[in-house]
């Protein structure tokens, strides 16, 4: 099976336990998609609780089992958290969507 297609998920404002299931839903429907790989575009993202940070992580992993890496966008502070958290072996963050994009280039067949 060939995947060419880059998925590119946006999120904006928290994520917290209010909105906890969106963000799995949104997550579960990228994995079952199978995308050749995923940018999370949190640049819009005021806060993320550590449950959400959990479930960023488990994205993560699973998407590494299918071999579909994943870059993520967003601030200094949310990039640290996953640091803190640590997360970063397996989460790629980035600055600018354009940087996320670029890191998965290799991944994508031309």
């Amino acid at each position: 099976m060939i995947r060419e297609s880059l998925c590119l998920q946006q999120f904006s404002g928290d994520i917290d336990l209010g909105t906890l299931a969106d963000l799995t839903a949104a997550l579960d429907r990228i994995l079952g998609q199978r995308p050749a790989c995923v940018v999370l575009d949190m640049g819009g993202v005021d806060f993320v609780s550590v449950s959400g940070v959990g479930v960023i992580g488990r994205f993560v992993a699973d998407a590494a089992a299918q071999q579909m890496p994943v870059s993520v966008v967003c601030e200094r502070g949310l990039a640290r958290t996953l640091r803190l958290c640590r997360l970063d072996p397996i989460v790629e963050a980035y600055a600018t969507l354009e940087e996320a994009v670029e890191a998965l280039q290799p991944h994508l067949l031309h």
